[in-house]
């Protein structure tokens, strides 16, 4: 059998173009089941020094990667332990990627902030972690917290100043909780032109649910977010 780095070479060598394929979704799965986070990591940098976009890296293999464990668990094919350590381990990976490319990043004018938090009892939370470092590779300062009740993103926002808070859904049943808790997030926040963006599975769904529940904007993946968040406080400063 050839050495694991043989393996990984050759998984990579394969590909034809230099983009994501379902392929690599499930190497890496198994890679991090089966491996310690190192291992993982060099799959991923050598995908990357292949020339997939770093940006693809985030958002088209270790976010289907997080589902993916998710839905292992669903089925039975994994049980707690493996997925709370693979888990762990992506989380690791994510926080290297994460350093490597904050190294690079410019600070933003003004050192801009946000607040990203998922519907308190929302379970799909790793992508969030991914748009946070989007944001930190334009220079934004990153609050990145996970709330059990819409009193502690209240407070949240009430205790720090945000110029932008994005919040997260993946279910419809939580719509009616999400939409309950933007008006008092916006009476409460110590910023009186705070702007809010949402996002996840259900408005990749919906996009006009954004305009429809009271948040001033939504985005299909960690650029675009980073980008409607600046349109939207550029806007504010030219009004100012």
């Amino acid at each position: 059998m050839a050495p694991e780095s043989t393996r990984l070479a050759q998984c990579v060598a394969s590909a034809v173009e230099r983009h994501v394929a379902p392929g690599d979704c499930l190497e890496l799965q198994r890679l991090l089941l089966a491996h310690e986070s190192t291992v993982a990591g060099a799959y991923v940098e050598a995908l990357i020094a292949q020339g997939v976009p770093r940006d693809e890296v985030y958002m088209d293999l270790l976010v289907p990667v997080a589902r993916g464990f998710g839905q292992l668990w669903e089925d039975d094919a994994a049980d707690f332990t493996q997925i709370t350590v693979a888990l762990g381990r992506l989380q690791v990976l994510l926080h290297e990627l994460g350093r490597d490319s904050c190294e690079s990043a410019t600070p933003g004018q003004g050192m801009r902030s946000v607040l990203l938090v998922p519907v308190p009892g929302e379970q799909h939370t790793f992508g969030l972690l991914v748009i946070g470092d989007f944001f930190r590779r334009r220079g934004w300062n990153v609050c990145c917290e996970f709330p059990k009740s819409p009193r502690e993103v209240i407070e949240l926002a009430a205790n720090n100043h945000f110029d932008v808070v994005g919040l997260s859904l993946a279910a419809d049943q939580k719509v009616e909780d999400l939409t309950a808790l933007l008006p008092g997030l916006r009476r409460s926040s110590q910023n009186g032109t705070l702007r809010i963006l949402v996002g996840g599975p259900l408005f990749l769904r919906r996009p006009e649910l954004a305009c429809e529940i009271g948040a001033d904007g939504t985005a299909e993946n960690g650029d675009q977010a980073v980008s409607e968040a600046e349109r939207l406080v550029d806007k504010l400063d030219e009004m100012h």
